[in-house]
């Protein structure tokens, strides 16, 4: 999903609250389709949401209580691709990414496999110290890195993208260690990665991928 983005509508922020109402979370819908349950990832703070490029890419991140957020990103496959054409494509990109930030930041700050899942392979992309905000555009679309401390780190993220029924969907999960030691920064990653799955099984099961919606062109 890699490209220049512009706000069409929003970004719309729900904050100032000690949590952000649970229904909302375990219920949140996009697209008027497909459905995921944020609630897994706990007590939420703040709810940004808005949609990107015309109405070309449906943009929701949700902040949580313990320094960490989850987005979900969806858009349309363009026209004339098959979603097994597409996901080619993507992950192409997404090793591409990846080498071109480890060429800049040096070896492990990003890394990318493929795994499965019940709607088929997704690319798993790690990031270490990548900006939730750059400018106007939201990390996952926007992947500036952050220089790195000469100990610990800033961030670690974890994303998942994946293709079915016409749309693309990224789903990312941004954290920072409570701790700037070897044992809180593992905790953290395996969280991060915990959470991933946990929200992309969400969506896959509660989402009919039968039922195709134009967002607009790739």
């Amino acid at each position: 999903m890699d490209g220049k983005y512009e706000w069409t509508w929003g970004p719309s922020v729900i904050s100032g609250f000690p949590t952000v109402d649970r229904e909302i979370l375990r219920n949140y819908s996009f697209l008027n389709i497909y459905s995921i349950d944020f609630s897994l990832c706990g007590s939420a703070t703040s709810i940004t949401e808005g949609l990107l490029n015309g109405d070309g890419i449906a943009f929701c991140r949700v902040g949580f209580a313990g320094s960490f957020s989850a987005t979900v990103v969806a858009s349309t496959v363009p026209q004339g691709r098959s979603d097994d054409e597409e996901f080619a494509v993507l992950l192409e990109g997404a090793k591409k990414s990846a080498n071109d930030i480890c060429a800049i930041g040096g070896p492990g700050r990003s890394a990318v496999q493929t795994k499965g899942s019940s709607w088929g392979e997704i690319i798993e992309t790690h990031i270490v110290d990548v900006a939730e905000q750059h400018s106007n555009c939201p990390f996952p679309l926007s992947r500036v890195l952050l220089t790195q401390k000469p100990e610990g780190l800033h961030s670690f993220a974890v994303s998942h993208l994946f293709v079915r029924g016409g749309n693309r969907f990224e789903i990312a999960v941004l954290g920072a260690p409570e701790e700037e030691h070897a044992d809180s920064i593992a905790l953290l990653e395996q969280k991060l990665v915990t959470l991933a799955e946990l929200l992309t099984a969400s969506l896959q099961h509660r989402s009919d991928p039968s039922r195709k919606v134009q967002v607009g062109g790739g």
